[in-house]
């Protein structure tokens, strides 16, 4: 069943529900890709999402904005329904008590100020239909990758760009779970930072901002500094009390000695000298 981008002076935009094929058809593909399963993707099931996906503009009124907040949610549980039948990807759906599909995911474009974003699913493009517009680079496609953040990830799938997506997490390449030369899909972390380079000369970044990460680090080398510091003086008292407190051990050693000889003594020199010696036990 074809779908395609339709112009809104001539017919108006098909229905979530008469999108429900190709949905579900993207996301069994997505799921299958994050399996490791081998698949055949079809470019026409991705140009066909890219036509839905820019059908319209929330900016056009309430009612467009609502329809394609709908076809978003209606991908998103598509998306979630294939993700949790797969044994490997069910746990991406498993709260951690951190995060939750809904919390926010930061947005941030080539290091400028980010923004969070709250749909359930968004698409990231040069567009000005996508959630997480990058203007300003003509080699970013219209719409380069989806984004569906889940309890255990980010799922990232690029349908488009022929592997012009990549990724690092915190420093660290994201290798996708399975390519293609047209389709691409991967799970990023929904904790720390991870950029992603698309288009020529174009980043996005999820996460917090370098700034952000910078003032953490530096935080953490202080608190660490701070214990060691801590450390370092209980080591220092501890070396300068141990002879003391040895020396007073051996004092005592030798007072408790010495007062045992003395009641030999006493007990040698009494006329009970051939009785054996009775100490006196007070009591309690």
């Amino acid at each position: 069943m074809p779908f395609g981008r339709l112009d809104d002076m001539t017919c108006p935009a098909p229905s979530v529900a008469e999108r429900a094929p190709l949905l579900q058809a993207v996301a069994q593909a997505v799921a299958d890709m994050l399996a490791g399963k081998p698949c055949a993707p079809d470019d026409g099931l991705a140009k066909s999402l890219s036509d839905a996906l820019l059908a319209e503009s929330p900016d056009a009124s309430d009612a467009a904005a609502a329809r394609v907040a709908a076809l978003r949610a209606a991908l998103a549980m598509e998306l979630q329904d294939a993700l949790a039948a797969e044994h490997s990807t069910a746990h991406l759906l498993r709260s951690n008590g951190r995060t939750s599909a809904s919390s926010p995911v930061r947005a941030e474009i080539r290091g400028t100020a980010g923004r969070a974003v709250t749909a359930p699913l968004f698409a990231v493009g040069r567009a000005a239909e996508c959630e997480v517009q990058v203007v300003g680079d003509a080699s970013v496609l219209p719409v380069q990758f989806i984004a569906l953040p889940l309890p255990g990830g980010i799922v990232v799938a690029d349908l488009w760009s022929h592997g012009g997506t990549t990724a690092t997490s915190d420093g660290v390449p994201v290798l996708p779970s399975s390519g293609h030369e047209r389709f691409c899909a991967m799970v990023v972390p929904r904790c720390g930072r991870t950029e992603f380079r698309i288009g020529a000369r174009s980043a996005v970044a999820f996460g917090p901002s370098m700034k952000k990460l910078e003032q953490a680090a530096r935080k953490e080398a202080k608190m660490k500094a701070i214990e060691d510091m801590a450390k370092a003086a209980a080591a220092r008292i501890a070396a300068a009390e141990t002879p003391r407190l040895l020396a007073k051990r051996q004092s005592s050693v030798q007072t408790s000695t010495s007062i045992g000889s003395a009641r030999s003594g006493v007990h040698s020199a009494s006329s009970r000298s051939r009785s054996p010696a009775i100490r006196q036990v007070e009591a309690a």
